[in-house]
Order: C-alpha cells, then sequence, then structure tokens
C-alpha cells in the first residue's frame, strides 16, 4: 500500500513540474525557431537567461532523467535476479 502511493505521489509531481516547464520550454522552442535563440528571458531572481540555455537545460535534465530510470531498472532487474538465486539455493538445502 505505501508503495502504491509514493508512485502516485511521484506521479502527481512528475505532472506538476511538467506542466510548470512547459510553457517556458514551448516559448524557448518557438524563440530558437523564429532566430530569437540568443535573446533573453528574466528568471526569477532577475537574471537573463538565453533561450538556447533553457533548451540546453531541459535535454540535460531529460537525458539525467533516462539515466536514472535505467538504473534503477537494471538495479531492480539485479536484485530480482538475487533474490530468486537465493531462494533456489535455501529450497535447495
Amino acid at each position: 500500500m505505501a508503495n502504491r502511493r509514493r508512485i502516485v505521489r511521484a506521479t502527481v509531481v512528475g505532472v506538476l513540474v511538467g506542466l510548470a516547464w512547459a510553457p517556458l520550454l514551448g516559448r524557448a522552442i518557438l524563440e530558437t525557431m523564429r532566430g530569437n535563440g540568443a535573446t533573453t528571458c528574466m528568471s526569477v531572481y532577475g537574471m537573463e537567461i538565453r533561450w538556447v540555455t533553457v533548451l540546453t537545460l531541459s535535454a540535460a535534465v531529460l537525458l539525467a532523467l533516462f539515466i536514472a530510470l535505467a538504473l534503477r531498472w537494471w538495479e531492480r532487474r539485479d536484485d530480482l535476479a538475487i533474490g530468486r538465486l537465493f531462494s533456489r539455493r535455501v529450497d535447495g538445502d
């Protein structure tokens, strides 16, 4: 039950972060396609950020997310294989 709650919570947080990031990413894509990638937008702290930097940061975060998910899958696969190996060994004795 706790695992299901954690999955639901992670999904809700992911959707909210995606909805918050989507307008900025969409605007960055449009500005870059129009040839204005070197122009700047203002951040919350008053810093100027180039549109190309927004795209680069988005790509880096997305790549890190996919790598983390692949590593998580790999570790779970190994854990299950080790669990099956130990359960066979205990049953065999």
